[in-house]
């Protein structure tokens, strides 16, 4: 994934309340994404949540974000459960 365009970092910037552009790459893994910014994805609109995850892995599948961003941040489902359950290995 080659970064998000100007338009979307500054959506994301106005929605979370910071500079974002730094972010990008900062997490390894889905676990790291829910430890560290899972309040953040859940403040932000399905479409732009997808992008953020996507961004802070540097790239991911569009499907697994989706998922995430439907089961764990909106529903709650348990992490791990997710893990085990619908994350599909890229």
């Amino acid at each position: 994934m080659a970064g998000l365009r100007d338009s979307t970092l500054k959506a994301l910037e106005r929605d979370l309340g910071r500079d974002v552009s730094q972010e990008e790459g900062s997490c390894s893994s889905y676990r790291e994404v829910y430890d560290l910014h899972i309040n953040d994805v859940r403040k932000l609109a399905p479409l732009d949540a997808d992008r953020y995850i996507r961004y802070l892995l540097g790239g991911s599948s569009l499907g697994n974000a989706k998922l995430f961003t439907y089961f764990v941040a909106k529903e709650g489902m348990d992490i791990d459960h997710w893990l085990e359950n619908y994350y599909e290995k890229e």
